[in-house]
């Protein structure tokens, strides 16, 4: 393994992890709200 190579794998890694982070908060954050509980009527 060059030195590049590993260069590109030390930096590589960690952005990756990055993007996967970013889009999991994503979309956490632009998920639509939850449903309202349906009421249950009384008879």
């Amino acid at each position: 393994m060059t030195r590049t190579h590993r260069l590109v794998h030390r930096w590589l890694w960690p952005v990756l992890a990055l993007v996967v982070a970013g889009l999991f908060v994503a979309a956490l954050v632009t998920r639509p709200p939850p449903e309202p509980p349906a009421q249950e009527q009384k008879r």
